[in-house]
């Protein structure tokens, strides 16, 4: 699923406005001898990949820009049609009869029992979707640019409460908690007994994404390499081991993040970056794309998947990257 994400890496590419780019920076070619096999019967939209959920290995969903909508049932990809154009920008649910997307245009759909609808919110005109998560006892969130947090109950939504500064991506972290990240205004919150809690994390960057495996261990990415933890006490930065890239190409955003476990959790960016922490420490692994990955998702520590510019979907089995289709960034059509 990164919106504001992107600024500095517009900026750095100089390709336009932050949130939606007119235009792509031509990047590196994979290197050599990692491209990986090439799923023959699918070749993914040339467009700019910005969100993937699923409820499990036979049920994933990836969405972008120009009404980009693609579903994998285990052994095929298709394309799916919400009759829209504007950018799919988030995606979430709780199973998979249960599934929302959030389009820029300020619209929800959501599939239930097989069949997409447009879904009318509680909310004013202004109203834009930003992040939807499921809480770990069944209900769904929704986080918005305009500050409110809605959340759906025994299938009606509700305005919980609104957020001091406006919200991009939200994770459940258990009993009823959430973590945030602003959107405009930069900046990490908590909702604990239906509060907001700003956490004054040392961050540098705008934040880009956060997941969390409980309320005592979360993580939070962002431009300037930002990596920060959460102990259930405080914030701490982390360094990741991207020297060398930095070196050679600046400023490196970090887009996505995602984990299987606390000892198992994945970080992408800008360059086909791609990050491990196996409890140990972090890792750079092989990626086999140069292509920015904006999100990242998993159903297991060996089925992750990673999704990005032109048309990018990666899969990890466990123990390497490969492309999961056809497409401009793995150089090789069915």
């Amino acid at each position: 699923m990164r919106n504001l994400a992107m600024s500095f890496l517009m900026l750095a590419a100089a390709c336009g406005p932050p949130r939606i780019p007119a235009a792509r920076v031509a990047e590196a070619p994979p290197v050599p001898g990692t491209e990986g096999p090439v799923a023959p019967s699918f070749t993914a939209p040339d467009v700019r990949l910005t969100a993937v959920w699923g409820s499990g290995p036979t049920d994933v969903w990836v969405s972008g820009l120009e009404g980009t909508l693609l579903h994998f049932d285990g052994t095929a990809w298709e394309q799916v049609d919400l009759g829209t154009t504007s950018w799919i920008e988030s995606l979430g649910g709780t199973g998979p009869d249960d599934v929302c997307a959030g389009v820029r245009d300020r619209k929800l759909f959501c599939r239930d029992g097989g069949s997409w609808r447009r879904v009318e919110l509680p909310v004013d005109d202004y109203f834009q979707v930003s992040d939807i998560e499921a809480g770990n006892g069944g209900e769904l969130f929704i986080a918005s640019w305009t500050g409110p947090l809605l959340e759906r109950r025994d299938g009606v939504w509700e305005v919980v409460e609104r957020a001091p500064l406006d919200l991009g991506d939200i994770a459940a972290a258990g009993d009823g908690d959430l973590f945030a990240i602003g959107g405009l205004d930069g900046g990490v919150l908590r909702f604990h007994d239906d509060l907001w809690i700003a956490q004054g994390a040392p961050i540098e960057g705008d934040p880009h994404d956060v997941w969390a495996e409980s309320g005592d261990d979360a993580y939070v990415v962002g431009g300037a390499a930002d990596i920060l933890h959460f102990d259930g006490e405080e914030w701490r930065r982390v360094t990741p081991p991207i020297a060398t890239l930095q070196d050679r190409i600046g400023w490196v955003d970090l887009l996505g993040v995602w984990g299987s476990a606390p000892d198992d959790v994945f970080v992408v960016g800008m360059n086909g970056l791609v990050l491990h922490m196996n409890g140990d420490g972090w890792s750079l692994q092989e990626s086999p794309t140069r292509e920015t990955l904006e999100a990242v998702w998993g159903s297991s520590a060996d089925d992750v998947y990673a999704v990005g510019w032109g048309g990018t979907i990666l899969h990890y089995d466990g123990s390497r990257w490969t492309h999961a289709a056809a497409s401009r960034s793995s150089g090789r059509t069915p």
